[in-house]
């Protein structure tokens, strides 16, 4: 029972990817504290909360990017990043290979 919560959680958050939401709302699902939960989350996927979000958002924008003419800056605001240079940063860590991979949107 306790998987299948966790994993409607996961439902809730991947539907809300590209939306600021009340992120109290997911631990309720749960019926955990925060503390807990984000314990019980990071011992099952073994990722953060945090990472799993950032990770899961760098992903699509990623998609977006090749598949779409999207400007950058709309991206990076669409998936909760308040800064252009915040969203590289991240770019840059998740994929470690930004930089040869991305050079013509970021010159």
């Amino acid at each position: 029972e306790g998987l299948q919560r966790m994993n409607d959680v996961i439902q809730v958050m991947e539907e809300n990817l590209d939306k600021t939401k009340d992120r109290e709302a997911r631990y309720h699902i749960t019926y955990l504290s925060k503390f807990h939960f984000q314990r019980l989350f990071h011992m099952t996927t073994g990722v953060t909360v945090a990472e799993y979000i950032r990770n899961r958002r760098l992903t699509l924008a990623a998609q977006e990017i090749i598949a779409s003419d999207i400007k950058i800056i709309d991206l990076s605001y669409k998936y909760g990043y308040d800064t252009l240079g915040s969203f590289r940063y991240d770019a840059r860590c998740y994929t470690k290979c930004i930089e040869t991979y991305f050079s013509e949107w970021f010159p």
